[in-house]
C-alpha cells in the first residue's frame, strides 16, 4: 500500500493526475449541465398532453374565428396556418425570437414538446384529425429559479464556474511544487552568501524529483565545503614547510654577516631582502586563502565609526612620521554588519598603500546612503599605468613600473586580497587615475541580507 501511494510523490504522476481530473471535470461540466437548464425543449408526458389538448379544444370552441387567438383565463393559442405564406405572417406577428425558434424546430415533428421561456411556458404542436393547423398553446409559467440557465446562457459566467472548480486542483499543485521550489532557492541564495550549511530538510519535502535534486544539491555543498578544506590545510602545510627552509636560510645568513667580510655585504643584504619578500608572500598567500572564506557567523554589528576612527587616527599618525598627511571626513554615524577582522584588514590594505605611494597627502572619503556605505582612499602619487588598472586586483600582478618612482615592490596580492574582502561581503571595488590613483570600496550595510545591484 505505501509503495503505491509512493508513486504519487512524482512530479510528472502529480501533473498528469491534476491535469487528468480537471480535463473529466470541465468536460463533464460541459455534457450535463445543459441538462439543468430549465428552460430547455422536453417532451411533453402523455398526461400532459391530453390536459393541453382538452384545453386547446375548449378555447377553439369559446372563440373559433380567431387565428392568433388573445389570452383566455392566462392562456392563448398561437395558431400556424397550413398556407406557407400565411405561416409567415403568423410568425411575424410573434415578438418573442425563443418562441419563434421553438416553433420553427418543433414544427415538423409529430411529437409534443414544452419549453420555458422566462415567464411563460409554449407547449405543441397540436395536430387534429380534420383540421389542417398546427396548434401551440403558451400558459404562463409557475415560478422557478433560472440561476442555472443564466450560467448557461452567459459564456463569461461559465467560463468562471469553471475557472472556480479547477482552482482547487491548480492550487494544490502549485503549493506542492512552489513551497519546496522556494526553500530550495533560499538555500541556493544562502550558500551563494557564503553559508554552507548543509539543509536535510529539503530532500524531505515535495515530490521524488525535488527531493533527489536537494540531496544533490547537498552533496556538491559537501564536497565544496572538503575542497575548501583540503586548500585551507594545502595553504597551511605550505607555509609551515616553506618557512622551516627560510628560516635557515635566516641563520646562515645571519652566521656569515657575522663574519664581517665586506665584499659580501651587499649579497648578504640581498638574500635578507628576499627572504622578507617570501616571506611576505606567504602570508600574503595565507590571508588570501583565509578571507575566500565567508561565514555568517563570523559577523558582528559594530558603529562604522568606530571601526573607521582608530584604524585612519593611525594611519595619519603613521603618515605623518613620513613626512605626508592623510586627511579624513566626518565618518557618518551609522551600524553596519560585517565580519570586523577581513573588513580592518582590507581597508588598512588600501590606505596603508596610499601612505605609501603618496607624494605628500592623501584623502580618505566615507559616505553613507541608505543601503551602502563608500569608502574612497585618493593620494597624490604617481597612479597606475592606465593599461595596467584593469588587472591590478588579479593576484600576483604588479605591472610596470612608474617612471618617477623607484619602488615598485611588494607580492601583488595586496588588492587580490582586498578584492576577495569585498566580494564576500557582496561589495564591489574600483580604482581610477585621477591625478593619483582613487580606489572606491562600496559595501552593504548587511551583508547577510542585501547584494549590490539589488
Amino acid at each position: 500500500m505505501r509503495r503505491s501511494l509512493k508513486i504519487f510523490n512524482h512530479l510528472s504522476i502529480r501533473v498528469f493526475i491534476t491535469i487528468w481530473i480537471s480535463m473529466i471535470l470541465m468536460i463533464s461540466l460541459t455534457i450535463y449541465l445543459p441538462q439543468f437548464d430549465q428552460r430547455r425543449i422536453l417532451p411533453t408526458p402523455q398526461g400532459e398532453y391530453t390536459f393541453y389538448g382538452s384545453k386547446i379544444i375548449h378555447m377553439l370552441h369559446s372563440a373559433p374565428s380567431n387565428r392568433f387567438l388573445d389570452y383566455v383565463d392566462d392562456s392563448h393559442l398561437i395558431v400556424i396556418p397550413e398556407d406557407t405564406a400565411e405561416r409567415y405572417n403568423v410568425l411575424r406577428r410573434i415578438d418573442n425570437e425563443q418562441m419563434i425558434r421553438f416553433i420553427v424546430s418543433t414544427l415538423p415533428s409529430k411529437k409534443v414538446y414544452q419549453q420555458e421561456i422566462k415567464d411563460y411556458e409554449i407547449i405543441g404542436p397540436f395536430n387534429f384529425t380534420n383540421d389542417p393547423n398546427v396548434y401551440y398553446l403558451v400558459t404562463n409559467a409557475l415560478p422557478q429559479s433560472y440561476y442555472l440557465s443564466r450560467v448557461y446562457d452567459a459564456p463569461l459566467l461559465l467560463f468562471i464556474l469553471m475557472l472556480v472548480i479547477s482552482f482547487p486542483f491548480a492550487a494544490v499543485l502549485s503549493w506542492s511544487l512552489m513551497i519546496p521550489m522556494k526553500n530550495l532557492v533560499q538555500a541556493v541564495i544562502r550558500v551563494s552568501r557564503g553559508d554552507w550549511r548543509e539543509d536535510r530538510y529539503l530532500e524531505m519535502q515535495g515530490p521524488t524529483e525535488y527531493r533527489q535534486l536537494a540531496k544533490h544539491f547537498n552533496q556538491m555543498i559537501a564536497t565544496l565545503k572538503k575542497a575548501q578544506d583540503e586548500r585551507t590545510r594545502l595553504f597551511a602545510n605550505l607555509s609551515h614547510e616553506m618557512r622551516t627552509p627560510i628560516t635557515r636560510i635566516q641563520l646562515a645568513n645571519s652566521l656569515i654577516r657575522l663574519k664581517n667580510i665586506a665584499e659580501i655585504d651587499d649579497e648578504v643584504q640581498r638574500i635578507n631582502d628576499n627572504i622578507r619578500l617570501l616571506e611576505d608572500r606567504i602570508q600574503s598567500l595565507l590571508s588570501l586563502s583565509k578571507q575566500m572564506i565567508l561565514n555568517p557567523e563570523q559577523f558582528e554589528a559594530i558603529p562604522l565609526r568606530d571601526l573607521l576612527w582608530p584604524l585612519l587616527e593611525d594611519a595619519s599618525f603613521e603618515a605623518k612620521e613620513k613626512g605626508k598627511r592623510l586627511k579624513f571626513n566626518e565618518i557618518p554615524d551609522i551600524m553596519i554588519t560585517a565580519n570586523l577582522e577581513l573588513i580592518s584588514s582590507g581597508i588598512e590594505n588600501i590606505v596603508r598603500n596610499a601612505i605609501h605611494y603618496a607624494h605628500t597627502k592623501i584623502d580618505v572619503t566615507v559616505s553613507a546612503t541608505e543601503r551602502f556605505f563608500i569608502i574612497n582612499v585618493h593620494d597624490d602619487g604617481p597612479g597606475v599605468l592606465e593599461k595596467d588598472l584593469p588587472q591590478i586586483f588579479e593576484p600576483f600582478y604588479r605591472g610596470e613600473r612608474p617612471a618617477d618612482f623607484n619602488d615598485y615592490g611588494g607580492s601583488g596580492l595586496g588588492l587580490a586580497i582586498v578584492t576577495r574582502l569585498v566580494e564576500s561581503h557582496h561589495g564591489k571595488v574600483k580604482a581610477v587615475n585621477d591625478h593619483g590613483l582613487s580606489i572606491t570600496i562600496t559595501l552593504p550595510i548587511h551583508p547577510i541580507h542585501y547584494q549590490l545591484g539589488d
